[in-house]
């Protein structure tokens, strides 16, 4: 008892430490066996190109680095259809620890490759070559492997939490092998760096083998069919022109990326090999990436989401190459050799320390610092405007054919150049010729930098189109990061060309997601030009947040007399913008003969600042509307109502209202209610959601209310007296309500429910925009919440496959147990929909639909499409009991499958049946009913205890079977209950007893 203190201290500040780094506790061990197997393959992997790179620049120079390049292309590009083909023959744990192998096991062999160099000098010097491409070949598989392991381990939820940790375990590498390697070199000598470098490659595998241990259940074990990869290979054949001209510049953008990369490189390269030597490079290397790795850390963690939030991504996107361009300009010119002559006047620098050295230097570590935070951060958004169908396939194309190919062609670019050159200069001395070599290829770095400069600002222009194009999508993108001045730009030419109302439309309302409270500033100037349904569309807008600034626009509107509902609306901003605005200016429009929208508007504005006298007669003008025979009169004049500050006299004709005899009127009375907060008539709005005619208006009205209304709606939730459909009313209302206190009533009642009450939650939760009904639940259950939930579900499947076996028509073969089988069949069908309904909590919709829809067909292929497609998405503890019960087996193959969760003892009929009735409140309405049908027929005896408590079932059809059974079995307990059930609200109940007093005689 004494540590419970401790362990609850312990507790909170692990919850607090989860917090901080932005995950829930479920995800935090996942996390850390990732990050530690990333950072030590990282770690390792960074040891490996240090010392490659060391020992290339000695053996080959270089010059010869382009070779390297054009290799590295081909195999890189091989490497990545050798793992999906590994993924198709071999199961997912397999590939993993298998790839982890080959990238450290061959770096023993390459050492013992190094150690002959006295024997056969050939062998070594093959030797260095295939080490620095194998370095290649370990970046391209480690990426795979941790990408590949990360999306097995985490949902696509979990894995935007997860991920950004996870691969900051890169960064932590580069500062420990940085500061490390001089060390390593001091203590073993740069040949036996391989070694350590495959140990700790060793150390990540072997970390890699304990978490798909672990984790057994994300890792499937038949290997990965190919139904992803054909979905993504049918969207791409689908794109359209604007996809077409967003992924042309998308590609341009990683091409350039890589060939200024490999650019930089080569002369960053080129320069350490001339000034140091061997042991030298690779201690630089180390000391160098341990500076960097440092700075990237603090970018990473400190400024690069800054950047990105005021730059936008575009902006963010183009700080790189205007660097690099900037830079690459300054070092051409020689004005780093000026600035270290001013200073050796004062301090004494080495003698390598010449401008170029220095401009390679700077150029090097602005690419690497810029390149792994601002552009690794932003590289997910520019693939966010492509349709799901497509992303993944055009992702894979940019990572397995883009960067493969510009690598392989500015390697053929450099030779090629480099062998201009050579034969232009012939004679030329050494020195010259690199003078000549660097200007070359420093003025190709600062063109390839304006090239990169262009394809982003391309890119963002495309962008902006595709956006704009694709507003009806609405939720799906996030304009966080966008470029927001652009994107106006955009909206604004879109309304001012030709086109339909609806793309229009459609533009305003991306305008009003971006940048809702300065929607004015796009929209205020082409008021005037637009059609009316469009200046309807706009001035609603704008008066979510009214500003002086864009009332001369409005005021010009006015002035061109449109038709009544914009001259309504424009009203109402001028009043809301000027204050100072006499009451007297409007009220011309309470004329009789004025239309009655701008009559009750003008009312309306009036009552909220005019005098005594000028109250009076808007009031006048409201009632008039109120009592009219014209029904739009009437209409118009009630939802005027809930605009008024105060009803004062106009309450008394609420109560006509209520009985008038037009729906709309009834309708827009609703809106009243819950604009007014008439809490005397809540009772009147609860009770029209019953009604079909006015049960939407009904319940958008208790949304406007807000978090005002979770009390009504949670007390007609909780009552399982209602009716289903009205219930279902009252859960959707608190999803549309949206606010935290209502999503997490539904998320409790989630918990306590069962059976259909907990279908009918999860559908609504799953249906709430942006995912948010989804983040509750997982925010309140965690991932081990969700999954307990369909472990119960599957409890409950075996309970049921064992009534079916112990009541099967070998057992027992009359009508009533047909029945009870047919109900128990049903229920069945409705379990495993909650169970994938459930699981949509946890994985992509698509996937989940994808399988639910292949296990209705009656095709084997499908049905087995379906399981491969759960096999590799789903990773709960049950997976392999839950694929069991969805093949085609029989009912005994499916219960042995659940044999670990729920044991099966054969019973007799009445044991099970007895069984079945202790499970009552996990079973459907129906099942019950027909567990009472059996017993009266068949003789089957219940406790008294659970015979009562199911006559108080709030469904009628229970209750009948409930008498039934008791008349069969026990009368005189019937003729002691019949009395309390001839006035049953149920009028079938009530019928039923009546009959039943009248069969047996009894004067009751």
């Amino acid at each position: 008892m004494k540590l419970l203190p401790r362990t609850r201290v312990q507790g909170e500040w692990v919850a607090k430490i989860f917090k901080l780094v932005n995950l829930r506790p479920e995800e935090g061990e996942r996390t850390l066996l990732m990050f530690a197997f990333y950072t030590a393959a990282s770690i390792g992997l960074l040891w490996l190109e240090y010392s490659a790179i060391a020992l290339f620049l000695d053996k080959y120079g270089a010059e010869s680095l382009p070779l390297i390049y054009i290799a590295s292309a081909v195999m890189c590009a091989g490497l990545g259809s050798l793992y999906s083909w590994l993924q198709r023959i071999l199961p997912m744990r397999v590939v993993l620890l298998a790839i982890a192998l080959l990238t450290a096991l061959p770096l023993l062999l390459l050492r013992l490759g190094l150690q002959v160099d006295y024997l056969d000098g050939l062998i070594a010097f093959g030797t260095v070559f295939l080490l620095r491409l194998w370095l290649d070949a370990v970046e391209v598989l480690n990426d795979l492997n941790s990408q590949v392991a990360a999306n097995q381990l985490f949902n696509i939820r979990e894995i935007k939490r997860t991920y950004p940790l996870v691969s900051s375990g890169l960064l932590i590498a580069d500062v420990i092998s940085g500061f490390s390697l001089p060390l390593l070199l001091l203590l073993f000598g740069l040949n036996n760096v391989l070694v350590a470098a495959a140990l700790m490659m060793l150390i990540g595998a072997a970390t890699l083998f304990y978490l798909a241990q672990r984790y057994e259940q994300a890792f499937p074990k038949s290997p990965v069919r190919q139904w992803e990869e054909t979905e993504a290979q049918f969207g791409v054949s689908r794109t359209t022109g604007p996809l077409r001209r967003y992924i042309i510049p998308l590609f341009a953008f990683f091409i350039l990326s890589e060939a200024l990369f490999l650019l930089i490189e080569f002369q960053y390269l080129g320069q350490l090999e001339v000034t140091f030597e061997p042991s030298e490079i690779a201690g630089f290397l180390g000391l160098f990436g341990g500076i960097i790795g440092l700075c990237e850390l603090t970018s990473q963690w400190f400024l690069s989401s800054r950047v990105i939030d005021r730059l936008g991504v575009f902006g963010a996107a183009m700080v790189l190459p205007a660097s690099l361009s900037v830079l690459g300009i300054i070092t051409l010119t020689g004005v780093l050799d000026l600035v270290l002559g001013l200073l050796g006047q004062t301090i004494t620098f080495p003698a390598w320390l010449t401008g170029l050295f220095l401009g390679l230097i700077l150029l090097k570590f602005i690419d690497e610092l810029f390149r792994y935070t601002l552009i690794a951060g932003i590289e997910p958004v520019l693939f966010q405007p492509l349709p799901p169908r497509i992303r993944y396939s055009i992702q894979t194309s940019v990572q397995g054919i883009a960067k493969p190919m510009s690598s392989g062609i500015t390697g053929i670019s450099i030779l090629i150049t480099i062998g201009f050159l050579r034969w232009v200069f012939p004679t030329e001395s050494e020195m010259i010729w690199e003078q000549w070599q660097s200007l070359v290829f420093g003025t190709a770095i600062v063109f390839f930098s304006l090239s990169w400069w262009l394809s982003a600002w391309f890119l963002r222009s495309s962008y902006v189109n595709l956006l704009v194009e694709s507003a009806e999508q609405q939720g799906r993108l996030g304009f966080a990061d966008a470029a927001l001045r652009a994107l106006k730009r955009a909206v604004v030419e879109a309304l001012e060309q030709p086109g339909t109302e609806a793309d229009k439309s459609s533009c305003i309302q991306l305008l009003c997601q971006m940048d809702p409270e300065n929607v004015g500033e796009v929209l205020a100037p082409l008021l005037p030009q637009l059609p009316a349904l469009l200046q309807c569309q706009s001035l609603e807008a704008m008066l979510e947040h009214p500003q002086k600034a864009y009332l001369q626009d409005v005021q010009l509107l006015i002035e061109q007399k449109p038709p009544p509902e914009v001259l309504a609306l424009a009203l109402r901003y001028v009043w809301l913008t000027q204050t100072e605005l006499e009451p007297h200016k409007i009220k011309p429009y309470l004329h009789s003969t004025v239309h009655p929208l701008l009559r009750a508007t003008a009312a309306v504005l009036i009552l909220r600042r005019g005098t005594v006298t000028q109250k009076a007669q808007a009031t006048n003008t409201l009632r008039r509307l109120l009592i009219s025979k014209q029904e739009q009169e009437r209409v118009i004049g009630t939802r005027a109502l809930a605009e008024t500050e105060h009803l004062q006299a106009l309450r008394v004709h609420i109560p006509n209202l209520l009985q008038d005899e037009s729906l709309p009127v009834r309708q827009a009375l609703l809106e009243v209610i819950a604009a007014k907060r008439l809490s005397d008539y809540y009772g009147h709005l609860i009770k029209k959601l019953d009604e079909k005619s006015t049960r939407e208006a009904a319940r958008l009205a208790l949304v406007s209310m807000g978090n005002e209304a979770i009390p009504l709606l949670l007390e007609l939730s909780e009552d399982h007296c209602q009716k289903d459909l009205v219930r279902i009313q009252a859960w959707t209302a608190l999803g549309e309500i949206g606010t935290p206190q209502a999503l997490n009533l539904l998320v409790q009642q989630l918990m306590t429910s069962w059976g259909t009450t907990r279908r009918n939650l999860l559908r609504i939760l799953l249906k709430i925009p942006q995912e948010a009904g989804i983040e509750v639940v997982l925010d309140n259950l965690g991932r081990t919440g969700v999954e307990i939930l369909i472990e119960q579900e599957l409890l409950l499947l075996g309970q049921i496959y064992a009534a079916l076996l112990d009541l099967s028509v070998e057992q027992i073969a009359i009508p009533e147990a047909d029945l009870l089988r047919g109900a128990l069949e049903d229920m069945q069908v409705d379990l495993l929909d909650r169970c994938f309904l459930l699981m949509k909590l946890l994985y992509p919709f698509s996937a989940i639909q994808a399988a639910a829809f292949n296990l209705q067909s009656d095709s084997r292929s499908n049905r087995a499409l379906a399981l491969e497609i759960l096999d590799n998405t789903v990773d709960i503890p049950l997976k392999r009991a839950f694929l069991g019960v969805l093949d085609r087996r029989t009912t005994a193959e499916k219960l042995a499958c659940l044999v670990e969760l729920l044991p099966y003892q054969p019973m007799k009929p009445s044991n099970r049946l007895r069984r079945l009735l202790e499970l009552r409140h996990f079973l459907s309405d129906w099942s019950l009913a027909c567990c009472f049908h059996l017993a009266r027929k068949a003789h089957y005896s219940f406790t008294p205890e659970a015979t009562l408590v199911c006559l108080r079932h709030p469904t009628g059809f229970v209750k009948e079977a409930v008498l039934a059974y008791l008349r069969e079995v026990s009368p005189r307990t019937c003729i002691k209950l019949l009395s309390a059930f001839k006035n049953d609200p149920d009028r079938l109940v009530a019928a039923q007893a009546q009959q039943i007093i009248g069969e047996l005689g009894l004067g009751i």
